[in-house]
């Protein structure tokens, strides 16, 4: 699990997940809905996926004064959390190691989620990913090809005449 956008000849994708601890009892990240289920499945319906040739990130955006998110406890137990199931996953799966994965964590100068989301769209877009998906931190993947669905149906869009630009 690399901690830096893909860079290569793949298709990069992002999945963009703004997070917070406000107005809930977590203490840590370990017990937040994107550990517990969203990441967790996610993985999971990548490994069961027909097409395996995009690099996917995970962008993990929180508020600048998240009491649990805005921790170096945080940013360290994250990575190590979710590198473990990564390795969990890939032990049982061989061809799980095709799947190029990364996390990204954005510290976002906000107090809402949808100045979140756009603090982190803006860092997939300099990022340069090909194509990204807003979903909620509670998010649960069950279908197990979503990523060359979610592709293809993006990929019939006409493209704009002028480039798309973000302040």
């Amino acid at each position: 699990l690399r901690q830096s956008p893909p860079g290569g000849c793949r298709k990069f994708v992002a999945v963009v997940v703004p997070v917070t601890s406000r107005k809930t009892d977590l203490h840590n990240v370990n017990s937040t809905p994107f550990v517990l289920s969203c990441f967790p499945t996610a993985v999971a319906s990548l490994v069961h996926s027909t097409d395996v040739k995009y690099d996917v990130a995970f962008y993990v955006g929180y508020d600048a004064g998240d009491a649990v998110w805005n921790t170096n406890i945080a940013r360290r137990s994250i990575v190590q959390t979710l590198q473990a199931h990564v390795d969990s996953v890939f032990a049982t799966n061989p061809r799980a190691t095709e799947i190029g994965m990364s996390l990204r964590t954005i510290r976002c100068q906000s107090t809402s989620m949808v100045a979140a989301t756009n603090c982190i769209i803006s860092q997939v877009y300099n990022d340069g990913a090909e194509y990204w998906y807003r979903v909620n931190d509670d998010s649960v993947f069950e279908t197990g090809d979503w990523i060359s669905g979610f592709n293809a149906a993006l990929a019939t869009f006409e493209p704009r005449e002028k480039p798309l630009t973000i302040n």
